[in-house]
Order: C-alpha cells, then sequence, then structure tokens
C-alpha cells in the first residue's frame, strides 16, 4: 500500500519527531448528500490514552480546533460522549480512534522502530452506517502529549473537514416509510336507508294532465290514424 508523508505530530499519532503516513487513496470518501453541513464528532481514545490525565486537555484543543475548521467551511459541528452510535439526524459522523503506546494496533518496523495506527471513520449520522475510513501511521519516539501542539492539531483537525468537504456527495437510498401503528378497523359505513313510500313517490315525477299530453301529442306530428288514436286515448274515449 502507498501512503503519503505528511509532516506533522497528531493526537491519532504520536512522537516528538514523527513519520506521519496516511494510507493514499485517490478516489474521495462517498457522503451522503443531505447530511454535508453537519458534522459530529466522537473521540474514541485507546485505554492508555484515556487513563492519561493530559488527554481531557488535548480533547478539548483538538475539538476546538476542528470547530475552528468547520466554521471556516460553513459547517455545524457537535460532539457525541459515549460510544458512537446513531445521531437520529441527517449528518456525518466522525469518530476519531486515538491510539498510543502499546496498543493492540501497535506495530513494529524492520528499523526496530515503533508505529501507532489509528483510523478516522466517517459514519451516516443518521443511521449509524460506514461510509468511510481514513487510516494513518506514525513513526514514534516520544511522548503523544508532549508533542503535540496547537499548529498540530490544526493540521490534522483541517485534513479531516478537507476530507469531507472534498468527499462525493450521493444521494440517500430510499428508505422505506416508518411502521405505522397497527391500522384501525375502518368505521362501518351505514348503508343507506331505503326510502319510505312517501319519499319515493315525492321523487317519481308527477303525471301530466290531460291539457299537457294533449300539447305533446300535437308536437309529434303523427299520422292521422295514428294521432286520431291517440288522442281518443287521451280523452279516455
Amino acid at each position: 500500500m502507498r501512503y503519503v508523508t505528511l509532516a506533522l505530530a497528531i493526537a491519532l499519532l504520536c512522537g516528538c519527531s514523527s513519520d506521519v503516513r496516511r494510507d493514499d487513496r485517490t478516489a474521495p470518501i462517498s457522503l451522503y448528500r443531505d447530511t454535508r453541513h453537519v458534522m459530529v464528532v466522537n473521540f474514541q481514545p485507546d485505554a492508555t490514552v484515556a487513563a492519561n490525565p493530559r488527554w481531557g486537555a488535548l480533547k478539548a484543543s483538538w475539538r476546538e480546533a476542528l470547530r475552528d475548521e468547520a466554521d471556516s467551511a460553513d459547517y455545524q459541528l457537535t460532539e457525541q460522549d459515549g460510544e458512537p452510535r446513531a445521531t437520529d439526524t441527517l449528518s456525518t459522523l466522525v469518530v476519531i480512534e486515538v491510539g498510543a503506546g502499546h496498543s493492540a494496533n501497535n506495530r513494529t518496523s524492520s528499523d526496530g522502530e515503533e508505529w501507532i495506527t489509528s483510523t478516522v471513520r466517517y459514519h451516516d449520522g443518521l443511521t449509524g452506517q460506514l461510509l468511510a475510513s481514513r487510516r494513518y501511521e506514525s513513526e514514534a519516539d516520544g511522548d503523544l502529549f508532549r508533542s503535540m501542539s496547537s499548529s498540530e492539531v490544526g493540521a490534522v483537525s483541517e485534513q479531516i473537514v478537507e476530507e469531507i468537504t472534498g468527499a462525493l456527495l450521493v444521494a440517500r437510498p430510499s428508505r422505506s416509510l416508518p411502521a405505522r401503528t397497527p391500522a384501525q378497523p375502518p368505521e362501518a359505513v351505514p348503508q343507506p336507508v331505503s326510502p319510505t313510500a312517501a319519499e319515493t313517490v315525492a321523487h317519481v315525477s308527477q303525471p301530466l294532465t290531460k291539457e299537457q299530453r294533449l300539447m305533446e301529442l300535437q308536437r309529434r306530428n303523427l299520422p292521422y290514424e295514428e294521432y286520431r288514436d291517440e288522442y281518443q286515448r287521451i280523452m279516455g274515449r
């Protein structure tokens, strides 16, 4: 795997004189388009880092550096404490796993130098889905907390925000509708009541009078025999 060498020491890493390497992936990470301007950061130190009394100050410094970078990129930044979890909001959840000392991620290089591996994971905040990750390795020969300066914390924060601003934005896949409460049985629709005899009669056309029937007969222009027969019927003959 190819690596890009970065001239900085970061809290993900360690060392007074450290050679920071990030896995060199030419393709940008992919994030959902509707989460672009909201970031939620979650710091996950390993046991060694968390036990150090200086971790709180370093974390606060890093958080403020991230906030400054986010503000400059027109992003809103909040912090999530505890275990990483879905935020139930449209956001990008950035989980920063901080390793130092003899953690499980450490490896020894061929020349005996110790390397520390740490990861930044990018999740969809709404669902918690992992979308991308970046791995960093540092050749460490010093104290993490002594070596970290505001400029170094700022450099890493800038890189994280640039990763998001340069991301490939994709449409969120359609989600199934939230489950509804059990449907209530439809209320019985009352059947139309049969009209009474009086109501039925009221809607029947009234019979024509004799005069009206004769006028209608004249308008029909019947032959003489038919006219005569119809006339007699009307007149009751």
